[in-house]
């Protein structure tokens, strides 16, 4: 399912795994091949995933504060966590994908599909976190996209 929303809190809840888009007012590549690509990223993530965008500064505001998206990230960043995002705090893992350095449409739309279909598949619901991110970074390997993991000390 894909959702534009305004504030964190108006994020569906009661799904295992949640996808925030931050973007920048600029827009760029990725953010034109995600907003081309929403409803069908949304889809192939699958009924147990959402994919949330969010619309207007005070939303992107209130993401970028509590994820510690600062203005050196390059935007759009993906936040994914397990997490309802408006109850997700600091000591909770999450995963940061910045997406803003591929300027090759194929490129973004490549990985953001390959992306989703890792989010619907059993090995990456079942698997820990720092897993996780390295299985993200090995679809990023060739790459300009940065992915941490935050929330936790690693």
């Amino acid at each position: 399912m894909g959702e534009l929303v305004r504030y964190l809190s108006r994020i569906s809840s009661g799904y295992n795994i949640y996808i925030v888009v931050v973007v920048n007012r600029y827009g760029n590549t990725a953010e034109k091949v995600i907003n081309e690509n929403f409803e069908t990223l949304a889809f192939d993530i699958g009924e147990e995933a959402v994919i949330s965008k969010l619309m207007g500064g005070e939303g992107i505001k209130e993401a970028e504060e509590k994820f510690e998206i600062s203005d050196r990230d390059l935007r759009p960043v993906l936040v994914i966590t397990q997490t309802h995002p408006n109850e997700w705090k600091k000591g909770m893992p999450a995963i940061k994908i910045q997406l803003g350095k591929i300027d090759n449409e194929n490129q973004v739309r490549d990985f953001l599909f390959r992306l989703s279909r890792l989010i619907r598949s059993e090995d990456f619901g079942g698997t820990k976190w720092l897993n996780r991110r390295e299985m993200i970074k090995r679809f990023a390997e060739h790459l300009p996209i940065v992915v941490d993991l935050i929330g936790l000390a690693v």
